[in-house]
């Protein structure tokens, strides 16, 4: 009996497990919803399943090995909950040092860029050249305007150019990238048939 409580128990994990694995693929709100309710559910199935076996457990008269052994096996649930725990908040401080180790590094660039730029000196050629597109512009009412190079740079420009978020302009160009693919496909093999999806 004790063998099937254990496997009955062994299996309740791996079934918790998968399941907590499904609900942590969706992000957002509904993903933490999902998992809130998950935890919720397999903890009152926990406690169906320990009634069950104590239910057993007393019917059968095994005494108080029987407790212990079950005690331990409780705990080691526990103990499994525990290290889900500490393993998402360890995934979670690896992210926030990667997030910081870029910004550190993006401040590094920055501050190179800086150096350069001040050892160059007044007279270096980019800042000539910024001077005199400058007096070009100002009569124009025009000015120049700095977008960091990221790799949303051409975006980032367009969209100051159009007084707007960056991330509208770059999903209207992907739409109309793969119009024009989509387009090109049919003409190229009118034969198949394509789904749209966007």
């Amino acid at each position: 009996m004790l063998a099937q409580h254990r496997k009955e128990l062994k299996s309740f994990d791996g079934e918790k497990r998968a399941a907590i694995k499904k609900a942590k693929a969706l992000k957002g709100k509904k993903g933490k919803e999902a998992l809130a309710s998950l935890e919720k559910e397999f903890d009152e199935k926990l406690k169906l399943l320990k009634d069950k076996h104590g239910k057993e457990i007393k019917a059968g008269n095994q005494g108080d090995a029987i407790d212990e052994e079950n005690k331990i096996l409780t705990s080691k649930t526990e103990d499994d909950n525990d290290d889900e725990e500490k393993d998402r908040l360890r995934k979670l401080e690896k992210a926030r040092r990667k997030r910081e180790a870029k910004k550190d590094k993006e401040r590094e660039r920055q501050e190179k860029i800086e150096q350069e730029a001040a050892e160059a000196g007044p007279s270096s050629l980019r800042q000539n050249e910024l001077e005199m597109f400058d007096t070009q512009l100002k009569p124009l009412s025009l000015k120049i305007v700095e977008i960091p190079s990221d790799g949303n740079c051409l975006y980032r420009a367009i969209a100051a150019q159009c007084d707007t978020d960056y991330t509208k302009i770059r999903k209207f160009f992907r739409k109309i990238f793969v119009l024009s693919l989509f387009t090109l496909l049919q003409l190229t093999f009118p034969q198949v048939a394509y789904v749209q999806r966007f």
